[in-house]
């Protein structure tokens, strides 16, 4: 006997997020092999499993043997157990399991309830198929064709790719329950079912290029939908491909599809995919691939594309597509962009770092700290951790296959955000609607079916994605008929009293499974994709009028942004106004719009339509000196809404004067980023450096924010000082250290003589000590920015122009006790103490390996 591998990932719905288990269940003929624990991120350790040897068949005559085991999933109290039945293993494969747990409805017993699925021991190259498609799909082809030799694809703009396939389970003549599976997701699954993970690759390469074109015939050519049906394909090999909902997936078989997933076939000048017929080739033929063919043509070294021209006409073609579109009609941009790895810089690694900071908020990868577009050593700690999650070759290097799978946590992340926020907004609460809804219905009821709906979808695979129009459709029919069903309910379309009830049972048990979301970084916002190149003074297009009408509209609230004709040419008065917004919003004011400057204008778009505070505006009510009120609560990591935009956007304000301070995206998410700037903040203020905004922070903010002086500050130099530095930036240095003195007397005081010597060194290495920042002697921009920070705070607060500082801490304001005997002090002494306490609070924020 030999060995193979297994490893088990629990996850709901499309990778929105890890469920985790404390029980799972590795059986062999009714006996528990392994008893296993997930870890945060839903896997288990890999685990080795007997199996036959390869050795025992000569891989063309006759399939490859395997072992089978079953795996029991218990989901504790908020999911359903599953049952997996025939796991297969083979000699020295590892197999993936990926789980989708399902919500348990409210009044379902856990240990009853079981979802079981059994896994086939057959593959579809053991079976025979008489698939059945376009009648002149290998008509003649010219002979003048030029034959493709290689796997060399060729880029095509006219074929996108879905998110999803629509599988109907069974033949089409018969009723069979329906899933939405990840484009992706389909092709390993139907690979993993058709063919052996033992092949040679070249065997595995040309049999998946086969199923990809395969299904996007039938999407394309609307095979079944034109008929009336309402699915993409079905699992039957009499008709189509085979497909086995909750399988496993074999290793090599992952690996292949992640880098061809978005390659398929067509013909020379054909508008259609190829409808890539295939059989197994043992006791039945075709008109197309043998699948037992291609193995023996690939052990004779035969390429991919050799094995197919083998098989099919001499004009087809190896082609792929960078484009994607959802079944409902939306689409993202999802070019990509080109290879990134450490080293990498500009708006497309940021874009990634926004996009992995993201999904750091529902999957336990480390977030970016220093958003800035640079492709630093902890990026690439990210990225390995981001591929080992998702079965990725885990090298740190972002090429097509992680950035697309990327986009496709991404967004999956993103769709439950908003659709959580949503949840909120429109007020779902019990008791549920009564009122009988159906077919030809508008208005309210309307628009909360269509939102539950919509969100339930994303944990059940059965329901068909939801248009939320606010008018009751053919797609909203068909989603509540699918929800009766999976319920047993009466399956007649119609929300009744019964169905809304389960409606809302179903929606509350979802929602409770939902785990908070960790701390993460800047999120993008909802509105018009970026169209994926920079948009700058001279461009023209649909997409500088969507920027200008924007633009127009921030500018009624804030009027620094001149008001813009939408002719979408992008002129120097466009320019002008995209400066004044990235000064306003604290971005770099270079007059371009690239994916921070595009979803920042979005951003506040939206929170002028939402009728909410835009940007760096007054709070929301007045509290001493006009200043919005403390809101009576501790804001810190994980804390989330207005209160923390609001914080947000005071910190990005105070950036002119006290650069030290890093910009954020005010997205109303307290994350690490925005605790490191209340940090830095605190410090500069003299206060006690936790991170948490309590009533003391919160105070001082809101007044230091809104009494900004007006004061220039100096320009750093753009090279390092340090001991023999001479100059007027030596100087300016030596004087702003000066004035720091009189709240840090045991900074040393220096002669303002632009000379760069011992005693000015010992007065760096000083304050670098007290804030918490390397200690090297050595000015630099960092230190340049700390010095020029706390210089400012120290003479506003000389000017009386910020509160007294208060060395209570935020997080005491919890304790009566304190409350009760808090004073208010002041000095030196303490503030040394803060100091202090600050650097073990700052060496313990920055040992958390982020």
């Amino acid at each position: 006997m030999a060995t193979g591998y297994l490893r088990i990932e629990l996850f709901a719905g499309d990778r929105m997020y890890p469920v985790t288990s404390d029980h799972i269940e590795i059986r062999k003929d009714g006996n528990v092999l392994y008893t296993l624990k997930t870890d945060e991120n839903g896997m288990t350790e890999l685990i080795t499993l007997s199996a036959p040897c390869l050795e025992d068949c000569d891989g063309i005559t006759y399939p490859p043997a395997r072992d089978v085991y079953d795996v029991l999933v218990c989901g504790g109290d908020l999911f359903r157990r599953v049952l997996i039945q025939g796991v297969q293993i083979f000699d020295g494969e590892t197999s993936i399991l990926p789980v989708e747990m399902t919500p348990l409805f409210p009044g379902e017993e856990r240990e009853a309830n079981v979802e079981e699925i059994y896994i086939p021991f057959e593959h579809g190259a053991e079976m025979d198929k008489h698939q059945q498609g376009p009648e002149d799909n290998l008509t003649a082809y010219p002979s003048d064709v030029e034959v493709q030799q290689a796997l060399n694809a060729i880029r095509v703009e006219d074929i996108a790719l879905p998110d999803f396939v629509t599988v109907h389970l069974g033949h089409p003549s018969v009723s069979a329950r329906i899933v939405r599976v990840p484009f992706r997701d389909y092709i390993k699954n139907v690979a993993s079912s058709e063919i052996f993970p033992t092949w040679e690759d070249a065997a595995l390469r040309a049999n998946i290029l086969c199923h990809i074109s395969f299904v996007l015939n039938r999407i394309y050519t609307t095979w079944y939908r034109s008929r009336g049906r309402n699915f993409d394909i079905t699992n039957s090999t009499a008709v189509d491909q085979f497909f086995v909902y909750g399988r496993e997936i074999f290793g090599s078989i992952n690996r292949v599809v992640d880098e061809i997933f978005d390659h398929f076939l067509r013909r020379q000048g054909r508008v259609e995919p190829f409808f890539a017929e295939y059989c197994s080739g043992r006791g039945v033929t075709c008109p197309g691939l043998s699948q037992w063919g291609s193995q023996e043509l690939a052990l004779r070294g035969f390429t991919p594309a050799q094995i197919l021209h083998h098989y099919y006409p001499r004009d087809l073609q190896i082609q792929y597509t960078d484009r994607f579109f959802t079944n409902i009609g939306d689409s993202y941009p999802r070019a990509f962009p080109g290879t990134m790895r450490e080293g990498s810089t500009g708006e497309n690694v940021r874009y990634a770092q926004l996009m992995l900071n993201r999904i750091s908020g529902n999957w336990f990868i480390p977030p970016i700290m220093n958003v800035n577009g640079i492709f630093g050593a902890d990026m690439r700690r990210t990225v390995i951790e981001f591929q080992r999650i998702f079965n990725l070759t885990a090298d740190g290097v972002i090429g097509r296959n992680t950035w697309y799978e990327m986009i496709r946590v991404y967004v999956a992340a993103r769709r439950m955000a908003e659709l959580t926020s949503e949840g909120r907004f429109q007020s779902i609460h019990n008791p549920p609607p009564t009122t009988i809804t159906n077919m030809g219905a508008r208005g309210t009821l309307v628009v909360q079916l269509q939102f539950v709906l919509a969100y339930l979808t994303q944990f059940y695979a059965d329901m068909p994605l939801v248009v939320q129009s606010g008018v009751f459709r053919e797609n909203t029919r068909d989603a509540v008929l699918a929800f009766q069903r999976r319920y047993g309910l009466t399956a007649d379309g119609i929300v009744g009293p019964i169905t809304w009830r389960a409606l809302w049972d179903a929606y509350f048990a979802a929602l409770g499974t939902v785990p908070p979301e960790h701390p993460t970084g800047p999120d993008l916002p909802v509105g018009p994709p970026y169209p994926g190149v920079l948009i700058r003074q001279g461009s023209r297009g649909p997409d500088v009028a969507v920027m200008q009408e924007y633009l127009n509209a921030i500018g009624q609230v804030f009027p620094s942004i001149a008001q813009l004709a939408v002719d979408g040419i992008f002129g120097p008065r466009t320019n002008a106004s995209v400066v004044a917004f990235q000064r306003l919003f604290g971005l770099n004011p270079d007059g371009i719009i690239g994916p921070i400057t595009w979803y920042a204008i979005i951003e506040q778009y939206n929170r002028i339509q939402a009728g909410a505070e835009p940007g760096p505006g007054p709070g929301p009510g007045p509290g001493p000196g006009g200043n919005p009120p403390y809101p009576g609560a501790l804001i810190r990591v994980g804390s989330r809404g207005d209160d923390v935009r609001l914080i947000q956007t005071r910190l990005n304000t105070l950036n002119r004067l006290f650069p030290a301070i890093p910009l954020l995206n005010a997205d109303g998410v307290f994350g690490p980023l925005t605790e490191n700037s209340v940090r830095i903040f605190q410090q500069i203020f003299g206060l006690s450096a936790d991170g948490i905004v309590g009533p003391i922070t919160w105070e001082r903010l809101m007044s230091a924010s809104s009494n900004m002086p007006n004061i220039t500050n100096p320009v750093y130099p753009g090279a390092i000082m340090s001991n023999g530095s001479r100059g007027p930036s030596v100087a300016v240095m030596q004087g702003h250290l000066n004035t720091i003195r009189s709240r840090f007397p045991s900074i040393p005081s220096l002669s303002t003589d632009g000379i760069f010597g011992p005693i000015t060194e010992n007065a760096v290495r000083t304050f670098q000590n007290l804030m918490g920042i390397t200690v090297n002697g050595i000015i630099g921009p960092i230190t340049w920015d700390y010095i020029v920070s706390v210089r400012n705070a120290v003479s506003m607060a000389a000017t009386g122009m910020t509160s007294s500082v208060d060395d209570t801490t935020d997080a005491g304001f919890d304790s009566p006790e304190v409350q009760k005997g808090a004073a208010e002090t002041s000095g030196s002494d303490s503030s040394m103490n803060n100091m202090l306490g600050l650097m073990l609070a700052m060496s313990m924020f920055k040992g958390r390996g982020f």
